[in-house]
């Protein structure tokens, strides 16, 4: 469990694009939140990567106020091998 949260930790304080999809890929995220929370638990660099690739990793589906919801574009590995499997 403490390796999870290290993880998610480390997700929101990253700059870094290749760690950042490699934690997408292995917990198969769908959806991210960035709201009061996080900006209080992880203020820094690590958040602008939101704005940065929005359009290109994820897509912002939801803004309220400073809480803006993103959705993970693309399929993860486990997608892929679930979609081959299929055919």
């Amino acid at each position: 469990m403490q390796e999870r949260v290290d993880a998610v930790n480390l997700f929101y304080q990253t700059e870094d694009r290749a760690g950042t999809e490699a934690f997408l890929d292995e917990f198969n995220v769908t959806y991210i939140v960035v709201g009061q929370l996080e900006q209080a638990f992880y203020p820094g660099e690590g958040l602008t990567k939101f704005e940065l690739y929005d359009g290109v990793l994820w897509q912002e589906v939801f803004r309220t106020g400073s809480t803006v919801i993103y959705q993970v574009l693309g399929l993860n590995s486990d997608s892929l091998q679930l979609l081959t499997n299929r055919f």
